[in-house]
């Protein structure tokens, strides 16, 4: 019990709660956290952005938009509270995405066309490594980038119980915002 990770675990266990977590696996899986953010934000044909990890998405858009209009849709689709943007000075068409902290990923969606990243935690330098460097960055957010998944998720599952004919309640979690901006 040194810490609150290992505090919360060991009330897990005390009260007979089994844990299986998945974090970044579920990040690069097809159907996963970032396939998922993808197809919220209607992007098309999206592929993998990062191969060697599998990390991220990158898609086109249907129409071209600015960069206001693209984030004010993010901003919905996400149900994000707040949004950061840097503006490169460039329409949006082809779009990276990655769920959590996807900033080091600046590099790969330069490399590969990308005019736009829709990220979270990202910081003010690279904000302007994006920036200057000809992308536009949204940063919506950690939780609003990954918690997409969840409830699509939950219903796969839900799917595949009713298939199988089992009785199984699925329940998703709602995580309160950590971090607020007041």
């Amino acid at each position: 019990d040194a810490d609150w990770q290992q505090e919360l675990l060991l009330q897990l266990a005390e009260n007979g709660v089994a844990v299986y977590s998945a974090h970044t696996n579920l990040d690069c899986v097809a159907n996963g956290v970032n396939s998922v953010l993808a197809k919220r934000l209607r992007l098309q044909d999206a592929d993998m952005l990062d191969t060697v990890s599998g990390l991220g998405r990158i898609g086109e858009l249907e129409q071209p938009s600015k960069l206001h209009d693209f984030a004010v849709f993010v901003k919905k689709a996400l149900q994000a509270d707040y949004l950061t943007v840097g503006d490169a000075g460039r329409k949006v068409k082809r779009v990276a995405v990655c769920g959590g902290a996807g900033a080091d990923l600046i590099g790969l969606a330069l490399a590969q066309g990308a005019d736009t990243l829709v990220t979270g935690d990202v910081k003010y330098h690279e904000a302007q490594q994006a920036v200057f460097s000809g992308l536009n960055i949204i940063d919506a957010g950690h939780q609003p980038t990954e918690l997409p998944v969840l409830d699509d998720l939950a219903d796969r599952l839900s799917l595949r119980f009713t298939e199988k004919h089992w009785d199984v309640a699925i329940q998703v979690a709602r995580e309160t915002l950590l971090l607020k901006h007041i």
